[in-house]
């Protein structure tokens, strides 16, 4: 079973890191995807079959005062795991190429010059002991207006539910085309990035099939 592998794999990172200070040795798994494209249901899943005492989960929201006043990359710094750890993002440092050009928090100059600031953080991240995995959730834009109707009508769901939502809904076509744009500038040899799709309908398990690929161009 995969859940069992990925404790296995799990524990010998976490007592390799505790027996041999030298190894420096993580895991990264960056996750982005648009609203209710299902990075948290994929947190749980992976959390439920990990030791959390070698687990550390971030989940990034909008900048805070604090982290305004530094480089955009400052917070993430602070949240990357420790040697023999895994550590999963929830959302990462390609909001600053994704929603921060999608809803104009900067100019133009400047989001573009994230691309090769992001690629060159990755590769220090790589020769330092990290493996990076990045996956971008693909979600279509009738199965998000579904998901979003059902946070409405199950109670249960109302807490998941965000008005600004249904306004990044507005801007649909430019995040399809950020994302295209990051897994093609970021999606480099020592840091590939993948798109998941699902290839099929749920089980009753409530799992989903999926496919992942990496674009041509990266």
């Amino acid at each position: 079973m995969l859940g069992a592998e990925l404790a296995r794999q799990q524990e010998m990172l976490f007592a390799n890191a505790k027996t041999d200070p030298g190894d420096q040795r993580r895991v990264l798994l960056v996750l982005q995807a648009m609203d209710c494209g299902g990075k948290d249901g994929t947190v749980k899943r992976l959390a439920r079959a990990m030791n959390p005492q070698g687990l550390r989960i971030k989940a990034f929201g909008p900048p805070t005062a604090e982290e305004r006043k530094h480089d955009f990359l400052w917070r993430i710094r602070r949240a990357l795991p420790l040697p023999g750890y895994v550590g999963i993002f929830n959302r990462s440092h390609y909001e600053e190429v994704l929603v921060a050009r999608v809803r104009r928090l900067v100019e133009p100059r400047v989001w573009q010059g994230r691309f090769e600031t992001i690629n060159t953080f990755e590769r220090e991240l790589v020769d330092s002991g990290f493996t990076l995995v990045k996956i971008m959730l693909h979600i279509s834009f009738g199965e998000q207006r579904e998901r979003l109707r059902q946070r409405l009508d199950d109670p249960t769901k109302y807490w998941k539910y965000d008005p600004a939502d249904v306004e990044n809904r507005a801007h649909w076509t430019a995040y399809q085309q950020a994302y295209e744009d990051v897994l093609s500038r970021c999606g480099t040899d020592h840091a590939p990035g993948m798109w998941c799709r699902r290839t099929g309908s749920g089980t009753a398990t409530g799992r989903w099939p999926i496919s992942c690929s990496t674009p041509s161009g990266a």
